[in-house]
């Protein structure tokens, strides 16, 4: 029971809630929240202090980096430990059934900070979480009828968390930023739960007698229904839908072990979703007891809900388009529609829809920025595909005011420097394996196959790929038709300015047989790939065009090789919004039509 000092104060104020709880609790979330850049900032600045040779290590890098860890960790874990002696001290006096009733929520909880901590933190900056949300619901709770309803502080809390890493998306990130890589972070979500369930137990802990009046589960069994029938649904939606509602993933259903040398796994929304809705369903349950969990059917809910979370991946069905990607058609014609020459006279390319044109490969617009804050154009690009029983025809159109080349031999690994257009073709769509097609001006061609070995060997989008530039495309011919003059560079001469040295531009055509996509001699019976494509198969394309002028587009002086790469264009079809175009998750959509 309460003592008699604690009593009278509960008399003086019935159900009221203490205002300047509240105000506490909405300043230290505002500052929290909208402050989160700065403190970003902060610990970017630590990490790198850290890992300066002989500041917290000899050696500096990695380990100067676990060292910092390390110190946050034991100021967390001193921090927790001061608060657990404070609150055994003022219940020195429970009995052991008092003790073991006090005990089984905070055993709970740890457990599953263990759990998160294993699984989805990735440093140790990430403990602000706990920091943050415990203040923020420990605030709450003692403002709502001096703890009496524990459960709702833990919502309220939960849902300020919710706002902040909305903030941080919609707001930081998109708005401000202009990251078009980022995503709503799920994780975060459930470590900022975590933190509201932390301080709620902190200030029930602290009571000497029991003052929850939340005595049934339905209401707050009711909000987490409310809240799965909101978000659980958008489980049915494409992961490209879901990219444009919560953002960019990188889709790693296995572990990925970072700089810090912890293993962490990347949550999107397929699992999310109904982990962070399990989650609050748990940590709620916590706050009840033991009682809180007699219930069979609480069980069966949390079961659902992990279930729902675990997606195993399958190479067999390619991998779930999972960005916002644009999609193309190629139609079949006749054979012999098309002749190989540069010129794109034939019925069939005048009838072909054409893509384009190009944008920025890094911001999708449709200029570059350069370094003096001026907006230079794209030069326009555009390509258009058909297709028959032979081969796949792809066209560039390329506006060019300096066409030049270097005359090199095929596979050259230095043609990616020169001007160049690149085509990127994921038959299967499982983003491990790929083809890639570069052409220069001068009909120079650079064929690869592309494989991302690291580990895991399956889907690992940021892993650095490896080249086999002694695949060839057997029988693959192309063919260029420059308007102006064609200038052969044997090293990087700055191209002389004025009237007479003005182009118009370049087109390419290319002819890829189908038999270079064969890497198997007898296709098995569980392939995805058909060749020729049956009329509705969807491959996944990238298109992407390098402009390197030799003259500044800005006052039309001569340029070194040097500065000319400060102006160059990385264009793309589809942009891959990273200064790689090797980013098969980002590749378009390549659909087959019939005649």
């Amino acid at each position: 029971m309460p003592d008699a000092e604690e009593a009278a104060t509960s008399e003086a104020r019935p159900g009221g809630c203490r205002r300047w709880f509240v105000a506490g609790a909405l300043i230290v979330w505002l500052w929290s929240t909208f402050a989160h850049g700065y403190g970003t900032d902060v610990a970017r600045r630590i990490f790198t202090w850290a890992q300066i040779a002989g500041n917290l290590h000899p050696d500096g890098g990695g380990a100067g980096m676990h060292a910092v860890e390390s110190i946050m960790q034991v100021v967390f874990v001193s921090t927790l430990a001061g608060i657990v002696g404070v609150i055994a001290w003022r219940l020195r006096e429970l009995d052991g059934a008092q003790w073991r009733a006090r005990l089984f929520p905070w055993a709970l909880w740890g457990c599953f900070i263990c759990l998160i901590w294993k699984t989805v933190i990735v440093y140790s900056t990430e403990l602000v979480h706990f920091a943050q949300y415990g203040l923020i619901s420990a605030l709450l709770c003692a403002a709502i009828d001096r703890g009496a309803r524990p459960r709702l502080a833990f919502l309220i809390a939960t849902g300020l968390g919710v706002l902040d890493e909305a903030w941080q998306h919609y707001g930081l990130a998109v708005w401000i930023e202009g990251n078009l890589s980022h995503g709503l972070d799920w994780s975060d979500l459930i470590l900022n739960a975590a933190g509201s369930c932390g301080g709620v137990l902190i200030f029930v802990a602290g009571a000497r007698g029991a003052r929850s009046t939340e005595t049934s589960d339905r209401w707050f069994l009711g909000v987490i229904a409310a809240l799965g029938a909101a978000l659980l649904p958008l489980l049915l939606l494409d992961r490209a839908t879901l990219a444009s509602l919560f953002g960019s993933y990188t889709y790693h259903p296995f572990w990925n072990e970072l700089e810090n040398g912890k293993p962490v796994h990347w949550m999107t929304p397929i699992d999310g979703i109904p982990l962070f809705v399990a989650s609050v369903l748990f940590l709620g349950l916590v706050i009840g007891g033991r009682r809180a969990f007699a219930t069979r059917s609480v069980a069966l809910a949390l079961l659902l809900l992990v279930t729902l979370s675990i997606q195993p991946p399958s190479r067999l069905g390619g991998r779930p388009v999972h960005e916002v990607v644009p999609t193309t058609t190629a139609r079949r014609v006749a054979p012999g529609s098309v002749v190989v020459d540069g010129v794109l006279n034939e019925t069939a390319w005048i009838d072909a829809p054409r893509i384009g044109p190009f944008v920025h490969s890094i911001s999708g617009e449709g200029w570059v920025l350069l370094g003096g804050g001026d907006r230079v154009p794209l030069a326009p690009t555009y390509a258009r595909i058909v297709w028959d029983d032979r081969a796949l025809y792809i066209a560039f159109e390329a506006e060019d005011a300096d066409v030049w080349g270097r005359p090199l031999g095929r596979d050259d690994p230095t043609l990616p420097g020169d001007e160049v257009v690149e085509v990127f073709l994921d038959p299967d769509g499982d983003e491990v394996t790929y083809y890639e097609f570069e052409f220069s001006p001068l009909n120079v061609q650079y064929d690869l196959f592309n494989l991302i070995p690291e580990p895991p060997a399956d889907f690992n989008p940021t892993a650095t790929f490896i080249g086999l530039a002694d695949w060839d495309a057997r029988d693959m011919v192309s063919a260029v038709d420059v308007r102006g003059t064609l200038d052969h560079v044997a090293e990087w001469s700055p191209a002389v300015p004025g009237p007479r040295d003005t182009d118009q531009g370049w087109t390419i055509e290319i002819a890829i047989p189908w038999s270079a996509f064969r890497t198997t001699t007898t296709p098995h019976a569980t392939s995805r790939v058909s060749l020729p494509p049956v009329p509705g198969d969807q491959w996944r394309l990238g298109l992407f065009r390098v402009e390197r002028p030799r003259v500044s587009p800005v006052d039309g002086t001569p340029l070194t090789r040097g500065d000319a790469s400060r102006f160059a264009q990385f264009q793309g079809w589809s942009p891959t919004h990273r200064p790689s175009f090797h980013r098969p998750s980002r590749f378009g959509i390549l659909e087959f039509l019939a005649e």
